[in-house]
């Protein structure tokens, strides 16, 4: 039998994790969800939703206009930063 490999997303441990960050950050500090790479093969289109939904996430980071094009097609509407060179 082929391993079967999966990973669980907490929502509640990420809403933990983003304001543990958000606390570390001045008001006037923006926090940027780096979403690179599929979500560092996490799943884009699961986790953007999710980090869309929460009021502490400012934008997201991606690498290259086809990730960032991705996030929009998925209805993101946060601002996008891209982190990669052009």
């Amino acid at each position: 039998m082929a391993d079967v490999k999966w990973i669980e997303i907490s929502k509640s441990a990420l809403a933990a994790n983003i304001a543990a960050a958000r606390e570390l950050l001045s008001a006037e500090t923006a926090l940027g969800a780096v979403v690179k790479a599929n979500a560092y093969g996490h799943g884009v289109a699961i986790l953007a939703p999710i980090l869309e939904a929460n009021s502490q996430v400012d934008a997201f980071c991606v690498v290259n206009i086809e990730e960032a094009k991705r996030l929009r097609d998925i209805g993101i509407e946060k601002p996008i930063i891209l982190i990669g060179y052009l």
